[in-house]
């Protein structure tokens, strides 16, 4: 099992380091003992790292932003701990996230309060890379400074946390953060009886959570309490957070965490923390903004449903249709009631030939047997004429990053390409 336990991470803390007290140091890591290590190092030491995704460090395009003169400038922002990451992975233009001291309490206290994680000591699941802020900040640092012990995995399998999962035989509670690709790895086991009855409970964070998501998490976790967070690196990275034993709704997100608020902007929601990170490097653009008590677009459109936040999609991939703004979260939540259980849903714009009608509507799903696209076009009926999907393609995996999120040029390109006319 592809997996080591720290009883105490406290324990990890070095009177030496191999990082440098000035400037800011690079790492480009899985979850390894000793990347864990130098990040708690650092913490304790005030030193500054810079955790790289594996694939992101091997771009070339990248490396200018790996160099020491450039971090030098990035250093001069900088007093005491600080860890940067970067928030897009693989493709894209990344923003560097510089993340300090102050926030990471802050996220943590926030983050713990809610969920009452000081009530008793947890046994903490990482299993989300370090080199994403819900997987340092929410998991490894929370427990850190909450004194839990930590079991790690050096990247995620659904069969070695089985396996973990069967053989647990402590009596403290187990928390288990995931984001959503990992629920569905794990939906994919043969497993026909639930995976855990223990006591604890689960976290969720990513854009949004879909049916197939939720159906997973109550069959394999049934004594577990499921809550769903959303965040962003640059808030550090906490956001909303829905209630324990809330009902969970799809593309539900929560409620804003106490101290943080959210406005809604032309561009997509907004917020402002005073828990925010430092600043973001734009590497588009070579510009720093500074995050902290500032409103700081998130790049989401997310509608208030009662009491809790729901996410609607991405400013970016809004589909702009015979002058009508369609959501595609709206749409893959229809097809997703609709269509046979198994199946994963994705609306996405792409080009047509009449530009003057705006984008075309494209439906892609995956997993389970392929779908007749007659089937679509049945259940599109009931919907209004410029809602309905006018290109369809099925699956069998969907193009991800290496942190598992939806590469959706790639998809787009699928569609172009290999999608099959509905119109006809």
């Amino acid at each position: 099992m592809n997996c080591f336990e720290v009883e105490d991470l406290g324990a990890l803390i070095s009177s030496g380091t191999s990082i440098e007290s000035h400037g800011i140091a690079v790492r480009s890591s899985w979850n390894t003992r000793a990347l864990l290590s130098e990040i708690i190092n650092a913490w304790h030491h005030n030193h500054s790292l810079f955790v790289v995704n594996p694939a992101l460090f091997q771009l070339n395009s990248f490396q200018p932003f790996l160099d020491k003169t450039f971090l030098d400038q990035l250093a001069i922002h900088l007093n005491g701990f600080a860890v940067l990451l970067a928030t897009s992975a693989t493709s894209g233009y990344p923003k560097i996230v510089a993340l300090d001291r102050s926030s990471v309490q802050g996220n943590v206290k926030i983050f713990s309060d809610h969920l009452g994680l000081r009530d008793a000591r947890h046994t903490v699941v990482l299993h989300v890379p370090l080199f994403h802020a819900f997987g340092l900040v929410l998991t490894a640092l929370q427990a850190l400074l909450n004194g839990h012990r930590l079991v790690v995995f050096e990247k995620f399998s659904a069969k070695d946390l089985q396996d973990f999962l069967s053989n647990y035989q402590r009596d403290e509670p187990i928390f288990l953060p995931f984001v959503p690709s990992q629920l569905r790895m794990l939906g994919a086991l043969p497993i026909n009886e639930p995976l855990f009855l223990g006591k604890g409970m689960t976290v969720t964070g990513g854009d949004r959570l879909m049916k197939i998501d939720i159906v997973h998490l109550q069959k394999l976790f049934p004594n577990l309490k499921h809550t769903i967070g959303y965040g962003l690196t640059e808030a550090g990275p906490a956001l909303c957070h829905t209630r324990l034993g809330q009902k969970l709704e799809e593309g539900m997100v929560g409620s804003p965490l106490p101290g943080i608020r959210l406005t809604d902007q032309p561009d997509g929601i907004a917020f402002q923390s005073p828990h925010a990170g430092l600043f973001s490097y734009n590497t588009e653009t070579s510009k720093i903004e500074f995050l902290r008590n500032n409103l700081v677009l998130t790049g989401d459109s997310l509608a208030l449903k009662g009491d809790s936040y729901h996410f609607t999609g991405r400013m970016k991939n809004i589909i702009k249709k015979n002058g009508e703004t369609i959501f595609p979260a709206v749409l893959e939540s229809y097809y997703s009631d609709r269509l046979p259980e198994g199946h994963e849903v994705f609306c996405l714009a792409y080009s047509t030939i009449n530009q003057a009608q705006g984008e075309g509507i494209g439906l892609i799903t995956s997993g389970g047997a392929p779908i007749d696209p007659k089937l679509i076009k049945n259940i599109s009926r009931d919907l209004p004429a410029f809602y309905r999907p006018s290109r369809f393609l099925h699956l069998e995996t969907i193009p991800q990053n290496a942190l598992g999120k939806v590469v959706y040029p790639a998809l787009r390109v699928k569609l172009e390409k290999d999608g099959k006319d509905l119109l006809q």
